[in-house]
This record gives C-alpha cells, structure tokens and sequence, in this order.
C-alpha cells in the first residue's frame, strides 16, 4: 500500500511537472501600427522565465517576410544586405543584438531567393539569429519586445508581414532555415507560439502523405482545415530531394472554412526508387507556397517491412506495414527485457501499405520492441520509444 501511494504521488508530480512545461510558451504576436511601423511581441505564458534554470536561453531565428508587390520601389542594396529601408530597429534581447545569418554583424539582413540562385518565389526575407543573444527574466504575463521595425511609408504594406515557421524548400540546400524558434534552456524546448500572425495563412494544413497503391502507382493526398484566397496546388516530385518538377495540378477551394481533401495519382513510377514530393500552393494572386515533404518507394519482388511513425511514441503506436500480399498478422510488444505488455492477432494487411495503430498508454517511458509475425511466416521487429 506504501509503495502504491507513492507511485501515485509520483505520478501526480510528474503530470504536475509536465503540465507546467508544456503551458511554458512565448506567445507571439505581430503588431502593425500607424505609418508601417511593426512590433513582433512575446508574452510568457504558464509559470514563465523569471527564474533559474528557466531563465536561461539557447539559440533562437526570427524570420518574417513580405510580398515584393508591396515594396515599392524596391529595396536599394542587392541582397544578402543590411536593408537601409528598414529603419528604427529595436529589440529587449540582452547582450548583443541578434545577429544576422550571412555576416554575423549586428543588423537584421534582407535576401531572396535569387540571392542564391533559385527561382524568385516573389518575397523578400528578413532575418535574426542568436545564440544566447535573447531575452532574460521574463515574469508570467510579461510581454517584450522581441523586434520592432520601420517600413517604408512607400511601402503599402497593411497584413502582410508574415512570420515564418516552416522551412522554405529553395534555402534548404543553402544551409538557410526559415523556420522562426526561440529555445529556452532550461525547458530544453522552443517555445515560440504563435498566436497572431500579421499575414494570414491561404491554406492550413492538416497533413501531406504519399504511398504506394498496388505496388505499381503512389498516392499523394492532402488535407486543409481552412483556404483563403487559394487557386488550387501543384504536385512536384523529385527523384533526388533536391530537383524537383510539376507532375499535375488540382483545383483548390478558393475559400473554405472546412476540411478540404485531395489526392493525385503518380502513375509513372518505378519500383525501388525513393520518390520525394511536395505540394506547391497557389494564392489567387500568382504567390506560391510549399507543403513538407514526403516520400515514397515501391518495393521489389517480396516484401515485407515494418515502420513506427512517429518515433518517439506518446499515447498511440502507430505503425505502417508494407507487405508484397494480402494475408493477416499478429503484433507483438515487449519491453528490453523481453517483458510481454500486448499481443494482438488477425491484424489484415492489404497488398502494399496497411497503417495499423494501438494503444500504447499506460506504458512507463522507455525503449520497446514491436514484433509483427505475418501469416506466411515472415517477421519483422521495430524499436520504439516512448517519451510522455
């Protein structure tokens, strides 16, 4: 009975714990007010960064960007440049200022994607980085001052400085990444959130998948939760990760409040070659976006794999099984020690891809072993971790 009082305290403890730093954000936002004048701000969030270890910061990359329709005339310096347009530059980080990506000075930096000799995608991009350059002491409820800049009057700009917090494909193999964070070094995570942007997003995505269909096409679908202003997507594959190519079009919803699906059919595929793709959205006024991307193979001959996504587990083992027939199959889970925790029978695997998910809680956290052991005799094991 002791020791079951204790665990439960324990576990209160670590629920308690983990709630805490789950609820420790820097909510952001961007504001824009009268003579185009933009203050991106952070208000800490939860028990806040007022004390140690919290209060400790890591690296941090704040980038926005804004429509090259909207900046004219344009830019004086060829970028990667200190962009003498934009003016009145301030921020509540100590030390030294953030600093940009190109340089290192101390000076927030303006390029596009000519600036590396990709396809202008019809942004400038404007970006800080740091190191422990960030900001200290932030109390519950505090807000500061992460950035504050000055556009040109010229520059008609109202709702469309949009921070970014993915990466953009054209700077990936540049070593550039787009994808705005602020780590805390005592949480050890990135706690950014955005919670107002100064753009709207057109399309907020759900999720991009692709996967072979009868091992001789693979299936690109999508989801949406909302479209604003969007004309419809372009699917884009790559046999290398790197170069990539239309290979058709699907009309998009223009406007839509509700979840929107789509798929394409890739017809022209070969087996045993790695097949990468992305999904470029296309606003009504000709901009475009970029989906993650993902990837796909057909196999060769007889096959039969086994993948846990996501790895590290939380509550729910989800697992993709690839399998050269149709025929059925038992799971089998046990921890490092060869402890039996589950075992689950007549699972049916449909030729090529079957996604199959069980529960995993309850489950202390740890390394596991996944074993699927198919009808025809073929087994396939998975190491997995679970981290709450």
């Amino acid at each position: 009975m002791k020791n079951f009082i204790q665990n439960i305290l324990l576990t209160g403890l670590l629920l308690v714990l983990i709630a805490t730093v789950q609820g420790q954000t820097l909510d952001v936002s961007i504001i824009e007010n009268p003579v185009n004048n933009m203050q991106i701000l952070g208000r800490a969030s939860g028990s806040g960064f007022a004390a140690a270890p919290n209060n400790a910061w890591a690296s941090m990359n704040l980038t926005w960007r804004i429509p090259k329709t909207a900046t004219v005339p344009q830019p004086t310096s060829a970028p990667p440049a200190a962009s003498p347009e934009v003016t009145n530059e301030n921020t509540a980080f100590t030390g030294a200022a953030p600093r940009n990506t190109f340089n290192n000075s101390l000076d927030l930096t303006i390029f596009d994607a000519t600036t590396f000799g990709e396809p202008d995608d019809g942004y400038w991009y404007f970006q800080v980085t740091g190191t422990q350059e960030t900001v200290q002491n932030i109390a519950t409820g505090q807000q500061i001052m992460l950035y504050e800049f000055t556009l040109p009057g010229a520059w008609r700009c109202p709702g469309c400085v949009e921070i970014l917090t993915y990466d953009i494909p054209a700077f990936i193999a540049h070593g550039i990444s787009t994808t705005s964070n602020i780590y805390n070094g005592g949480t050890g995570t990135d706690v950014l959130n955005i919670v107002q942007n100064n753009a709207p997003l057109p399309v907020e995505w759900l999720y991009v998948r692709a996967e072979p269909k009868d091992n001789n096409k693979i299936l690109v679908s999508w989801a949406t939760a909302t479209e604003q202003n969007n004309a419809g997507y372009e699917v884009e594959r790559s046999d290398d990760g790197s170069t990539y190519r239309a290979i058709g079009t699907v009309p998009g919803k223009r406007n839509s409040n509700t979840t929107s699906y789509y798929s394409f059919n890739d017809n022209q595929v070969l087996p045993g070659v790695k097949y990468y793709y992305r999904i470029k959205q296309i606003d009504l006024d000709g901009r475009a976006k970029y989906s993650v991307i993902v990837t796909a193979k057909l196999l060769t001959g007889n096959f039969f794999t086994v993948e846990i996504k996501p790895n590290p587990v939380r509550s729910l083992l989800n697992l993709e099984i690839q399998s050269s027939k149709k025929q059925t199959a038992q799971l089998i889970i046990t921890d490092m020690t060869g402890r039996l925790y589950k075992i689950e029978k007549a699972i049916k695997l449909e030729t090529t891809l079957t996604r199959y998910s069980t529960s995993v809680a309850g489950y202390l956290p740890g390394m596991y072993v996944a074993k699927v052991i198919a009808s025809d005799g073929t087994v396939q094991t998975a190491r997995f971790v679970i981290a709450h």
